[in-house]
């Protein structure tokens, strides 16, 4: 035994779950599992009188015997049981919770940047605990969007620490799962991921979905109005109570009956769905940045991250460490850095841009021979895959990228190994 969650102890008696408490903190130590400092808001009663078979053991025979009137235990302040403080108060203002707990997922993201583990690692990191505090209830309420802002710094800095000039976007949308870790999206894919799942589980979510569709344009606040919005977020359209219409990657329209949804119809809408949120941050991206233009028509996720992912593919972690780098767009050329204008490379007098650095400087002539990179016409290129070696899905004018998922995945591990070629020789 490793990990326990949710610890429950049932008495009718304030000593009776005094001693329950002091048996799971001797079973703490005795097995030296750690119970974390946490604050919870709970209120032991009995709300009303019962009735209790009793079969006493020496008799063999069965008795009833009656309870009441409806006891309740003894309200304190607070226990000091466990490792953790147990207010005895009834639920009130959640805000000031809420607020402490995002700040320690602050600090802990912050304390994750100087951790040496791999990017799957500080990816899995990121999920378990700083993420999930920061995103604590988001399907139902809003987060603030300052807050939205402050998050997506933070997680990006946690998953590529030291790369100040890294686009956010790309770091969490090409490198890593954005619709768990980008607080723009996770809360929509939330809202949109929960109501499919209720209505599909339970009469009284479609008997509730059917009120608020039918005051769909009323809305204002609570879960139901953050739902809507969510739709029209990811620009679905909420068609009926227990409908969603949209299109998919392909362009052609599709219907999604939640009430109705096999497990497989299930997976195609939420693949769908991640599509659609992760669309608005990629066109906001190369619309900021010109070094990611042609992002904003999609990508294709396999065939930019298989040198990342494949163990086949002789990469070093130096290497995998510079590939990260150039997909998010944190390359410092000196240009970028503001040191000097000038390329100290070479005497051509001019910046030293990324795109000079990767295709027009002289000094890198021989690592484009060596990788066969001089014979390529990248005048048709999109940017994104010239400058940040990222796979479009809609540009397919290089031959390589009409000849199957292989060959596109072998012709853009070429161009990204080049560009980390030149890259490392810098």
């Amino acid at each position: 035994l490793s990990y326990v969650d949710d610890v429950y102890a049932v008495s009718n008696s304030a000593p009776l779950t005094q001693q329950a408490m002091d048996r799971t903190m001797r079973f703490s130590l005795l097995t030296q599992m750690d119970i974390c400092t946490t604050v919870k808001s709970h209120c032991f009663s009995t709300t009303r009188q019962f009735e209790v078979q009793v079969r006493p053991w020496d008799e063999g025979t069965q008795s009833s015997v009656a309870v009441h009137p409806p006891t309740y235990l003894a309200r304190r302040d607070s226990f000091d049981c466990l490792g953790a403080m147990l207010h005895a108060r009834t639920p009130g203002n959640t805000a000031p919770r809420i607020a402490q707990r995002r700040e320690q997922a602050l600090q802990s993201l912050e304390r994750l940047q100087y951790i040496p583990q791999p990017a799957a690692a500080r990816e899995f990191a990121a999920v378990l605990s700083p993420c999930s505090q920061l995103l604590y209830g988001s399907a139902v309420m809003e987060v603030p969007t300052a807050q939205k802002k402050t998050f997506r710094r933070k997680i990006a800095d946690a998953l590529c620490p030291g790369r100040t000039r890294r686009a956010a976007e790309a770091v969490l949308h090409i490198l890593h799962k954005g619709h768990v870790l980008d607080p723009h999206v996770a809360p929509e894919y939330r809202r949109i991921a929960c109501w499919a799942r209720q209505v599909n589980n339970w009469a009284w979510a479609v008997n509730l979905s059917a009120e608020a569709w039918e005051r769909r344009h009323n809305l204002r606040r609570g879960p139901m109005a953050l739902f809507s919005n969510a739709v029209q977020q990811a620009g679905w359209t909420w068609e009926s109570a227990t409908t969603l219409s949209f299109t998919d990657e392909a362009g052609m329209p599709m219907v999604y009956d939640a009430a109705n949804a096999t497990e497989a119809q299930k997976s195609l809408m939420c693949h769908t769905l991640r599509w659609a949120l992760r669309s608005k941050p990629l066109r906001d991206l190369a619309a900021r940045r010109p070094d990611f233009a042609g992002v904003e028509d999609g990508i294709d996720g396999h065939a930019t991250r298989s040198l990342l992912v494949d163990e086949n593919s002789r990469l070093t972690d130096y290497q995998r460490g510079i590939l990260r780098s150039v997909i998010s767009g944190a390359v410092a050329t000196t240009g970028r850095t503001g040191m000097t204008q000038l390329c100290p490379y070479c005497n051509m007098q001019v910046p030293e841009t990324t795109r000079h650095l990767f295709w027009e400087c002289p000094a890198w002539q021989t690592v484009r021979q060596q990788h066969g990179a001089a014979a390529w016409n990248t005048s048709q290129w999109p940017a994104c895959l010239q400058l940040c070696g990222i796979a479009p899905t809609s540009w397919t004018q290089e031959p390589a990228m009409q000849e199957g998922p292989a060959k596109k995945v072998d012709f853009v591990g070429k161009v990204q190994s080049f560009l980390v070629a030149v890259e490392r020789a810098r």
